[in-house]
């Protein structure tokens, strides 16, 4: 069954399917968009063979075959077999086929096709790397503070990293992102241990693996803590503080502590040109602690050309103005842990991200990117956001919007833009042992 591209997009009003009934039938579609390569057209979204997959898969076909762009088969990018940051599998069979068997099918008047695919999976260990300093107060040493940064970066690049290369195998250095917070984390690992007296709380400094798979080292240790994650004080996170410019430092999560404002203090604003930002949500480790109640504080330095690329190497680093940022955070720690009560938690005041990637509508979810195939799990959240006004809760696992099946990220995004403001959306969701049915209405995005 031809559908053209094989792309659905209710907010364009485009629908190759529309016209063709491909329930119980084999898809096939052709590579590219309506735009052609254009990277920034306005079908650049569906382009991805994820996308595409979905698309078919919600107009009831079996399977799908996608034609090769390249008349020389064996340049076509879609032969070469890589892996795209999800074990989620695309719930129906997928494949390509060059261009000149492609013409041979569509040349059939009458014919049947039968293909399988095989998906083998295998789980790679990764690994958080952590070290403590037990705290010298009886009482006090139960409680802890945790100061993290993650390791792990995009390693060669190439399609499905979130390399911003223009191609693949060069070496991504990640000297900003984030070599710049792994060495803060061990600079502020040995300060403290050198220092006299031995801190009251308990510090515990880790490195984070899979942050660029999407926090998946942080979730881990949230849920699977070394020590009780009720006794934790604060999260300190950083990431990118290596490319400082004229003094100026952002600084997250000021609003997830009554107390945070205070701890900072005047002498920091004088150090340095501050934004202070409320929320304890963002594209960092400090989400998976927020997300678990916990009071939070994100620091960094802003992005730059050299983001997710090869170029972002260490003579690009700016180690005065990072050594100062350390001792920032280092006054805070000792602040925090000097202190007779630990942090006040407040509900931050969430700060939405603007509209981005073609999507209209915000509901204020978490999305767990480590779980996949049998719904979307929510780490979160927001507060006074759609999706809490319908009752959705952080651990809820969604499995259905509307008539479509959700198995992993990929669906719910694709749900997620075909969605409009004000209007009424049935979610099915699967909540421990049970399973509810809410009605939520997404707000228009900022």
């Amino acid at each position: 069954m031809p559908v053209n591209y094989g792309i659905t997009a209710s907010e364009l009003n485009y629908n190759d399917y529309s016209t063709v009934n491909a329930k119980g039938k084999i898809a096939i579609a052709r590579q590219g968009t309506p735009d052609g390569d254009n990277p920034h057209g306005q079908f650049a979204r569906f382009e991805g063979v994820r996308w595409k997959a979905v698309a078919a898969r919600n107009a009831g076909a079996r399977a799908l075959i996608l034609i090769a762009r390249d008349d020389d088969f064996r340049n076509d990018r879609l032969t070469k077999l890589a892996y795209d940051n999800s074990a989620g599998d695309a719930g129906l069979p997928v494949i390509v086929i060059s261009r000149q068997a492609g013409e041979r099918i569509m040349g059939l008047r009458k014919g049947t096709i039968k293909l399988t695919t095989d998906i083998v999976r295998n789980e790679t260990a990764a690994y958080n790397v952590a070290g403590m300093i037990e705290g010298s107060d009886p009482l006090l040493k139960n409680e802890v503070i945790v100061i993290g940064a993650h390791y792990d970066h995009l390693g060669r690049g190439g399609e499905g990293s979130g390399s911003l290369a223009p191609r693949g195998g060069e070496i991504h250095h990640g000297a900003d992102d984030n070599a710049s917070g792994t060495a803060g984390v061990l600079e502020l690992a040995r300060l403290f241990t050198a220092q006299k007296p031995r801190p009251k709380r308990t510090i515990v400094f880790i490195a984070f693996s899979g942050e660029e798979e999407g926090l998946l080292g942080s979730n881990y240790y949230v849920n699977h803590p070394l020590l009780p994650l009720a006794n934790t004080v604060a999260m300190i996170n950083m990431d990118m503080i290596g490319r400082m410019k004229d003094g100026r430092l952002i600084v997250g999560g000021v609003g997830t502590a009554k107390e945070w404002r205070d701890i900072m203090s005047a002498d920091a604003v004088k150090t340095f040109q501050l934004t202070l930002n409320e929320d304890g949500f963002g594209p960092s480790d400090h989400s998976s602690f927020y997300a678990k109640q916990i009071p939070v504080l994100f620091f960094w330095t802003g992005t730059h050309n050299d983001y997710h690329k090869p170029s972002d190497t260490s003579e690009k680093i700016n180690y005065d103005d990072e050594a100062r940022i350390l001792e920032m955070v280092g006054r805070i720690v000792n602040r925090l842990d000097s202190a007779d009560k630990r942090l006040t938690y407040t509900t931050a005041k969430s700060d939405p991200a603007p509209r981005t990637g073609g999507f209209r509508v915000y509901l204020g979810t978490m999305p767990n990117y480590s779980d996949s195939n049998d719904g979307l799990l929510l780490d979160g959240v927001r507060d006074d956001s759609p999706a809490a006004k319908a009752g959705l809760k952080a651990g809820d696992k969604i499995v259905r919007i509307g008539d479509h099946d959700i198995r992993n990220v990929y669906d719910y995004t694709a749900a997620l833009g075909e969605m409009k403001a004000g209007e009424e959306y049935v979610f099915e969701v699967k909540r421990g042992n049970e399973k509810l049915t809410l009605k939520i209405k997404p707000e228009a995005r900022k």
